[in-house]
């Protein structure tokens, strides 16, 4: 059964108002609950065959910090069509890059 897992940008921040949205950093605590969560998809052993992310700063830097808690980090695709997406895009751009994959 293929099995699909979503995760969210960390906090991102919000005191550089001249910063557009597709180039928000992360917050400090954002960069700490990027390393949490890697170690917990380490520990769960919820690790993807493949990561599809968004182009947007802050889910690059995201999928970064999680992914180097990870001893063998998935192939990794960054796909514009990702940011700000809907729930039917999502599905398309998987569908079209996820071949392959069964997480």
């Amino acid at each position: 059964m293929l099995e699909l897992l979503l995760l969210r940008h960390a906090k991102s921040r919000w005191d550089e108002p001249l910063t557009g949205d597709h180039d928000r950093d992360l917050a400090p605590r954002g960069e700490i609950a990027a390393g949490r969560m890697g170690r917990l998809i380490r520990e769960q052993g919820l690790v993807p065959d493949l990561v599809l992310c968004s182009t947007a700063r802050r889910a690059v830097e995201t999928w970064r910090l999680a992914a180097a808690e990870l001893a063998d980090p998935p192939p990794l695709r960054h796909d514009d069509r990702l940011y700000l997406a809907a729930p039917a895009r999502m599905l398309e751009v998987l569908a079209e890059q996820g071949a392959g994959a069964a997480r």
